[in-house]
């Protein structure tokens, strides 16, 4: 590395916004006894985690409620599952019972709460991602859902708004996601960064190593 420079300076300078960064915290005892009591040790482990984190159906309905007052609001948001599937080899996990992986219940919901809402996957075109990407630059949408994809090539200086439905072990991933919304937009002095968390000390650790 010959240079570097720091978020902190960019903000100062005015070549990004600030970000404001909002910890949320679900209980759920039932997801979070069957992550006490799982006896799985590292790479197993984590995934379950993160498999049953996603699942909560507590967090579910916490991030349905916040993505409606967000909409509500006037805000441009995007929202991260992150939970662990294999969009790529078409391996999707199901839950809910649903039939249908948790970034498209999520759109599912947000529709129903009156969202106007899109999905990202892996099957779609660049050209189709790329009108989703237009249609919330241009006011048609208040919110884009991903799941593993989304980190990087987007381009929508318009959003104010990132929720992590999970912490994610990557603060290279967490940056990128992050910086969809720090980039500079007339009138937007902020962005805002939700990160939530499913109360156990794995997500507590992958959320505090970000912050390093």
């Amino acid at each position: 590395v010959e240079y570097k420079i720091g978020i902190k300076y960019l903000i100062l300078k005015g070549f990004i916004v600030e970000p404001k960064f909002y910890a949320h915290i679900i209980e759920d005892p039932k997801a979070q006894k069957e992550i006490k009591n799982c006896i799985l040790e590292g790479f197993p482990k984590s995934t379950f985690i993160k498999k049953t984190s996603a699942s909560s159906k507590v967090k579910f309905d916490y991030i349905n409620r916040l993505s409606k007052q967000l909409a509500y609001e006037g805000k441009k948001t995007l929202v991260y599952t992150d939970f662990v599937n294999s969009e790529e080899e078409d391996d999707i996990e199901y839950l809910f019972d649903t039939g249908v992986n948790v970034r498209d219940d999520f759109v599912l919901a947000f529709s129903e709460l009156g969202i106007n809402v899109a999905g990202i996957d892996a099957k779609m075109t660049s050209l189709q991602r790329q009108n989703v990407f237009n249609d919330l630059a241009n006011g048609k949408l208040d919110t884009i859902v991903f799941g593993s994809l989304g980190s990087e090539g987007i381009n929508i200086p318009k959003v104010d708004t990132v929720i992590h439905c999970n912490a994610t072990a990557s603060n290279i991933r967490y940056a990128q996601r992050n910086g969809r919304a720090m980039r500079k937009y007339p009138g937007k002095d902020h962005c805002d960064i939700y990160e939530i968390l499913l109360n156990t000390p794995k997500e507590f650790e992958w959320s505090r190593e970000n912050f390093l």
